[in-house]
């Protein structure tokens, strides 16, 4: 009896230096958070619901939001919150308060366009041109767009523009359908495009004969009983009054913003409730019916729903319309929406029978932080639907250094202003001190990546990214999923580095002109000789440079971050056109500085050192046209 604890001792130390071994040499698991909740009970739902939301419209001072739950064909739960108008107290009411949606607008567009698709009238992988009256898509592509490329956003179509895109008179809407051709191969890759799905209800029109809103209304919004929803915007008098304002966080408070009209319908003008959405989103989960009323066959949906683009076959892409996610075992299905009158998210659970819409009336951008939508999808997966523990090694792979460089965010416009914010979405993927790869760039703070098997990591959110590799094994692009599109790699020629790098050495180029050209004249003041004036055109070459520089930056990109694109919304303000003049001003007085230059060489009544400033000047100003010429920040370039 006097051995047992003696024996209990060693068996204790036998387990704990075992356990400290074993915890060095086998793989560390990530455990996903477990809930004992279930989606079973209206009041505890309720009383959670209520708990976050009332928190995060007083911490992100959101003015009013709408949310609704269905599971099982029927709303498990809708509710307002906040005000659809502050000035007049007027509560939102998930039946009646109607807001703008955006892009979940598309979710609606796809289904249309699948009831063309089963009813014979249009075939997912026809070449577009098949259908289209008055105009052609031209591809300088082999491959032609097809249906099939619209619905997935791999047409290979360019992010347009937030530039001229709304104006407050509806009498100056025009038709949205462009001509620009794809810049990349159709079905290469993701690349978000409001153009395809513009082109997408194009098709619904021409194949059936109808106006895009009345087709909506007919096959989708009757059938379902979805009362106050539309693709006009203009509105019946009517609903105006349950239209939720639209609110920007200035100074401390709420700042109403007016009604903007959008230049398109079938990407991003629908107008709907919470309890509107609901509707739609049983449909899509009982296999397209609503209370008897079918608005798709079962094979359609499941159509729809299955995958059909991914960048690498572990890492969730595209459905036909909606974005895959994978969150804690369970694959969902959703679309967001982002305009600067609000935030909306729609997420479907099919294998539970699941879905949930929120949305706000706050722009996204001035939402600092993850978005509210983000916050409570994530807080619904953890408590309600847990899952199973998922496994992740701590482990890197030996060849990282194949998975490193800079690779650019592929949404971004080719030939507007807007150009030059690619440059702040750029991703540098290195190995930090650690030795772990991590992501890091200007705009977000650096986010490891977690081996997870060859070519697929998992971030810091539990997001999985896949990388691509051309035919000789080099890393061409990565896709993390549910983004709006994949990231590219670059020469060094176009990294943020270089560029960065040119631009300083510009602006110190211009800065000593400046001081050049007042030392200069201070000297001709003191000593009242010497020839001043081509130094004053130095000086003023430096300044109306710098001055663009700083007008590109104060009134192109940082409003452009701050306001998402309100800043471009109705179209380029004078201020900015008459910034993007002065390059040119100061290459005309550079003409002018080479020309003297050249003279005074000949003539030799210039110094070889001042003569050579002059050429320097003159050369790096003109190369600064050529230069804002390229990112289309000049004036005629734009």
């Amino acid at each position: 009896m006097k051995k047992m604890p003696s024996l209990l001792l060693k068996g204790i130390i036998f387990v704990l230096v075992t356990s400290f071994i074993c915890s060095w040499s086998l793989p560390v698991y990530a455990q996903t958070p477990r809930s004992e909740k279930t989606l079973t009970d209206v009041k505890e739902f309720e009383a959670f619901l209520d708990r976050f939301m009332n928190q995060k419209l007083r911490e992100k001072n959101i003015a009013g939001a709408s949310f609704v739950l269905v599971k099982d064909g029927r709303i498990f739960i809708a509710k307002g919150y906040g005000y659809a108008d502050l000035e007049k107290k007027q509560p939102v009411d998930p039946d009646t308060t109607i807001f703008r949606v955006a892009s979940i607008s598309k979710l609606f567009t796809t289904t249309a366009v699948m009831q063309q698709v089963e009813r014979g009238k249009l075939d997912l992988h026809t070449d577009l041109n098949q259908y289209l009256t008055g105009t052609y898509l031209h591809t300088p592509f082999a491959k032609p767009v097809t249906i099939h490329h619209l619905l997935t956003h791999t047409a290979g179509f360019l992010n347009e523009t937030s530039m001229n895109v709304s104006v407050r008179d509806p009498k100056k809407v025009k038709s949205p359908y462009t001509v620009d051709s794809p810049v990349l191969e159709p079905g290469k890759m993701i690349s978000y495009s409001n153009a395809g799905m513009e082109w997408a209800g194009r098709l619904v029109q021409e194949s059936s004969g109808m106006p895009f809103n009345q087709y909506m209304k007919k096959n989708i919004f009757e059938p379902l009983g979805m009362k106050r929803s539309t693709f006009s915007q203009d509105l019946p008098e009517e609903w105006r009054d349950h239209l939720a304002t639209a609110y920007r966080f200035k100074n401390g408070k709420n700042v109403p913003q007016p009604y903007s009209y959008f230049h398109g319908g079938p990407s991003a003008s629908l107008h709907t409730t919470a309890t509107d959405v609901a509707r739609f989103m049983i449909a899509h989960l009982q296999r397209g019916t609503f209370r008897n009323n079918r608005i798709l066959e079962e094979k359609t949906v499941a159509l729809m729903h299955r995958t059909q683009f991914r960048h690498h076959p572990k890492v969730p892409g595209m459905a036909y319309g909606f974005f895959e996610e994978e969150m804690n075992g369970d694959r969902a299905l959703f679309h967001e929406g982002r305009l600067p009158e609000g935030t909306s998210l729609l997420y479907l659970l099919p294998q539970e029978n699941t879905g949930f819409f929120i949305t706000y009336n706050r722009n996204p951008v001035e939402e600092k932080g993850k978005p509210v939508t983000q916050q409570l999808k994530d807080e619904i997966m953890n408590r309600y639907f847990p899952g199973k523990a998922s496994a992740v090694r701590d482990v890197q792979p030996d060849d990282f250094e194949k998975y490193e460089g800079v690779y650019r965010w592929e949404w971004y416009p080719h030939h507007t202003m807007e150009k030059i914010v690619s440059l702040f979405t750029q991703i540098h993927v290195q190995k930090n001190k650690q030795g772990h790869l991590e992501l890091k760039s200007i705009a977000h703070p650096p986010s490891l990546l977690t081996y997870a098997e060859p070519g697929v990591f998992q971030t810091n959110e539990g997001k999985k990214l896949g990388f691509q590799s051309n035919s000789s094994g080099e890393m061409t692009f990565f896709y993390e999923e549910g983004n709006m599109a994949a990231y590219q790699k670059v020469k060094w020629y176009e990294t943020d580095v270089f560029h960065f790098a040119l631009l300083g050495l510009f602006a110190f180029t211009f800065l000593l002109a400046i001081g050049y050209s007042l030392f200069d004249l201070v000297k001709y003041l003191l000593r009242k000789r010497g020839k001043w004036i081509f130094s004053v055109i130095i000086g003023i070459t430096g300044a109306g440079n710098l001055l663009f520089l700083a007008g590109c930056a104060f009134l192109v990109i940082i409003p452009y971050f701050t306001t998402y694109w309100a800043a471009f919304h109705f179209g380029i303000p004078w201020t900015v056109k008459w910034i993007s003049v002065l390059p040119w001003v100061s290459g005309v007085l550079s003409i002018g500085l080479l020309i003297e230059t050249m003279m005074g060489w000949k003539k030799q009544r210039l110094s070889t050192g001042r003569g050579i400033y002059y050429l320097v000047t003159a050369v790096m100003t003109l190369a600064f046209i050529g230069y804002g010429w390229y990112w289309n920040l000049i004036w005629l370039s734009y």
